[in-house]
């Protein structure tokens, strides 16, 4: 009996090596030595291409105009003075549409709202000097999500003074006791020692006397 196992165990394993040599003959695929394994790296995933490049953001770089001016002022007679300015922003490098936000510091208040890159401020003084000044910041964004700022300080300013007459004239040495005084084109004369009659309109002084200030 062990005699018939012994035979089955060499047989087998003559059969073992028989088969590795003809594997090995016919497959050389076949690892045989551990220095022959090697390793092949994963492909790396790529975020902007296929060459594995990440592109950074871009810095966007908005402008900001003023028309008429930054610091426009004006001086109205009589009645009230107004001023306004319009402040317009662009952006050259925008990537897409771009959208923009407004911010304001001092005393500018809330402009109105002509569009989304425009903004126009408004004073007006009844009375006297008025102004208004301070900063507005602006931010653009693209629509691939970049980003710029910008900044542009403004002042406006508006005075309203009231009507003065021009010096006016007082003729005296006329031919009758009387005196004429004269405002531009206009003039009124004393009726009676110091009653002035009403204010007519003349082409031309009727004398020549000396100037004194009309009662």
């Amino acid at each position: 009996m062990n005699s018939k196992i012994t035979l089955a165990a060499v047989t087998l394993g003559l059969a073992l090596v028989a088969g590795l040599a003809y594997a090995k003959q016919h497959h050389s695929g076949i690892v045989t030595n551990a220095n022959q394994i090697t390793t092949t790296p994963l492909n790396s995933t790529t975020l902007d291409g296929e060459d594995g490049t990440v592109t950074p953001p871009v810095t966007l770089s908005p402008s900001i105009s003023c028309s008429p001016s930054c610091g426009p002022s004006t001086t109205t007679t009589g009645g009230s003075a107004s001023v306004s300015t319009t402040l317009t922003v662009s952006t050259s490098n925008c990537s897409g549409s771009c959208s923009y936000s407004w911010s304001y510091s001092g005393s500018l208040g809330s402009p109105s709202a002509p569009s989304n890159n425009k903004r126009t401020w408004s004073l007006t003084s009844y009375n006297g000097s008025a102004s208004i000044s301070g900063t507005v910041t602006v931010t653009a964004t693209d629509s691939a999500g970049n980003r710029g700022t910008t900044s542009r300080a403004i002042t406006l300013s508006a005075t309203q003074v009231d009507w003065v007459p021009e010096v006016q004239t007082v003729t005296t040495n006329c031919s009758y006791p009387q005196r004429t005084c004269e405002f531009g084109s206009d003039k009124r004369t004393e009726t009676s020692d110091g009653v002035w009659g009403p204010w007519v309109t003349v082409t031309s002084p009727l004398c020549v006397g000396e100037k004194q200030a009309c009662p």
